[in-house]
């Protein structure tokens, strides 16, 4: 799921958009997938267009009103839960999704269900309070897993860990206070399954934050989208395989081609 969308592009600074970033990084992810016979493997948005695809763009509106009562009945559920102390609910912040891009996701886990997918893995690129076109101060990628009352969560946190494991072998970790522990877990994500909505792995990467100059200079943006891209294929490659992590990268051997501006 490549973060965001037309409709709500997320995080930009100056010309550089979430939404954008999310695509670029999914569009090579999904090559690498996709020529591995051991996946079979589904992409919501379009490359070309950064549309939804025809089947998401079609599922959202056909079963607009069944999503709508499949979120309704989850929430319904974890608060009943909740009320005989079989739940516990913990205390929501304000990173509130729209109630547009809400059902959207809701319609991605209730699709995912249905087709019995074990992975549904959410890009994102990170940003902070800052003054507008000033880059805030913090960096580096952290990895999102359902918290332990959602019953996907173990498993999802078994494949964070060795998500993480790979990523922080060439990759900056995040220094934002919240998130530098590692997996970082949540229970209010729709993305991770919120209110019990998802029954495969969730996971929600933010590969660092929109406003870090490797992303902003078109001489280095494809770059890093590739080894994103390559060093997330092996961490789902480690997972399955048992593999430990290693620090081989494709920004190593660099070829000098033209030269570099101050």
């Amino acid at each position: 799921v490549p973060g965001h969308d037309l409709f709500d592009t997320g995080a930009q600074y100056k010309n550089t958009r979430e939404a954008d970033l999310t695509l670029e990084v999914a569009e090579k992810l999904y090559s690498y997938l996709a020529s591995d016979k051991k996946y079979d493997v589904y992409v919501t948005r379009d490359f070309r267009t950064g549309d939804y695809t025809e089947t998401f763009s079609t599922y959202f509106k056909s079963q607009a009103e069944a999503i709508k009562t499949f979120r309704d009945l989850s929430r319904n559920i974890v608060a009943f839960l909740s009320s005989i102390n079989l739940f516990s609910k913990l205390e929501a912040s304000n990173r509130v999704a729209t109630n547009s891009t809400a059902l959207r996701l809701y319609g991605i886990n209730k699709w995912a269900n249905e087709q019995k997918m074990d992975i549904v893995f959410h890009i994102h690129f990170n940003d902070s309070s800052r003054r507008p076109g000033v880059p805030g101060k913090y960096s580096g990628f952290v990895i999102y897993a359902p918290e332990s009352e959602l019953g996907n969560s173990q498993a999802s946190i078994d494949f964070a860990k060795s998500l993480y494991a790979q990523l922080d072998m060439v990759l900056p970790k995040s220094d934002f206070e919240t998130s530098s522990i590692g997996v970082v877990e949540n229970q209010e994500l729709i993305a991770l399954g919120a209110n019990a909505t998802l029954k495969g792995i969730g996971i929600l990467a933010e590969y660092g934050f929109v406003y870090e100059p490797q992303f902003q200079n078109d001489a280095t943006r494809e770059a890093m989208t590739r080894e994103i891209a390559c060093q997330t294929y092996r961490g789902f490659q480690n997972y399955f395989t048992k593999k430990e992590p290693t620090n081989t990268t494709t920004l190593l051997p660099f070829r000098w081609e033209r030269p570099i501006a101050q």
